[in-house]
């Protein structure tokens, strides 16, 4: 069983992930799809009722969604172990090079203490693996840690040298 945490709060996944047979899909119903599925088949999706999302593993190429980004709901990033770092890239570069505005979620191998790291690269959803881990993220994600760094959504709350203070600055994202 695992804890699915939007922004700040546990919800219920109601999302059904594609096994390759789509009359194992309910109509109607939001689908989590492989990302050769979905380029495969963009037209017969884009007709499909429910909302789609698109899962990318680690070793997939954001750029190969970039012409159709806009036709998705959410993007899953995978994370097949806590020590891949790969998904925190992906899910920077959905956000600043393709301008992806919709959900992003960390999928995998996550742990509690990744969730800051994961919201400031992008990630608005936390699919935690088991639900022990569950409070100790929201409570990690209430922080609001001065950074020098920009977030996804490029906002830094410490001033440069020279630069004044952005006083209560928040990110634009629904991080």
């Amino acid at each position: 069983m695992s804890t699915l945490i939007n922004t700040s709060t546990v919800v219920q996944d109601t999302w059904v992930t594609f096994d390759g047979d789509a009359a194992d899909i309910p109509a109607g119903s939001d689908v989590v799809l492989p990302i050769e599925e979905w380029l495969e088949r963009t037209s017969v999706w884009r007709a499909h009722a429910g909302r789609v999302a698109v899962l990318l593993e680690p070793g997939d190429d954001p750029e190969r969604l970039a012409a159709t980004l806009g036709d998705l709901t959410m993007v899953v990033v995978d994370f097949p172990a806590f020590t891949d770092g790969r998904g925190f890239s992906i899910a920077r570069l959905l956000r600043s090079r393709f301008n992806f505005t919709g959900t992003v979620r960390a999928s995998g191998q996550i742990i509690a203490d990744q969730v800051l790291m994961l919201r400031r690269c992008g990630f608005t959803e936390f699919n935690l693996p088991g639900d022990l881990a569950a409070g100790t993220a929201l409570r990690l994600l209430k922080i609001a840690a001065p950074t020098y760094q920009p977030d996804a959504s490029g906002v830094r709350t410490i001033a440069l040298p020279g630069e004044r203070p952005r006083v209560g600055a928040r990110p634009t994202l629904p991080l």
